[in-house]
């Protein structure tokens, strides 16, 4: 299938493995350059040499804790410095406490 991602780039949280590694290689596949971020950066570099090693796409990383309040803003700084774009956004990280959503606090 092409959907006419040559060229586009996408941030994938989580990427590096279940449902944001599933999204990041199907992103890849269809020609997306990837810019991924997980906790853990020595998972991170294996998905993306996987990924580029599959591929041939670019990959940027990140490594950080998007639960920090001002990590959002360090991931899209990071990936427009990388790639002057942004087209997509897969968010796949972590886990969320329960609850209804505008109950919730933002402050951990």
């Amino acid at each position: 299938m092409d959907l006419n991602l040559k060229g586009k780039t996408a941030i994938v949280s989580g990427g590096n493995k279940g449902l944001g590694a599933a999204s990041a290689m199907a992103l890849a596949a269809e020609g997306a350059d990837l810019f991924l971020t997980v906790r853990n950066a020595e998972d991170l570099q294996r998905t993306a040499d996987e990924i580029t090693s599959a591929h041939g796409v670019k990959v940027g990383l990140l490594a950080l804790d998007i639960t920090e309040e001002k990590s959002g803003d360090q991931i899209v700084a990071a990936a427009l410095e990388e790639f002057d774009r942004i087209d997509i956004l897969v968010n796949a990280a972590g886990a969320a406490r329960g609850g209804v959503f505008h109950d919730i606090d933002d402050q951990v």
